[in-house]
């Protein structure tokens, strides 16, 4: 799961939400195809609507960032667990 697919996912799981993402390069085409389908777990979901609880700002780009921090979190999770 890269990070883009994560925020999309966790963006469109509510109804009547759109996501439109820009794209440059062929690349992000392939990364936003692949979130098509991509459900997060309910322990995905609750890391990530916890960690949102402690933010304040209303601003989108800490979604990003938010995201970044929590698959770095779960890539070293997974790591330790091989």
């Amino acid at each position: 799961k890269s990070v883009v697919q994560v925020v999309l996912s966790w963006v469109t799981r509510w109804p009547n939400v759109v996501a439109i993402p820009g794209v440059k390069r062929v690349e992000h085409v392939l990364d936003i195809v692949g979130a098509a389908g991509l459900k997060l777990s309910d322990d995905e979901l609750k890391i990530i609507e916890a960690e949102l609880e402690k933010l304040s700002s209303g601003r989108l780009t800490w979604i990003v960032n938010l995201l970044k921090n929590y698959l770095a979190i779960k890539l070293s999770e997974k790591k330790l667990e091989e």
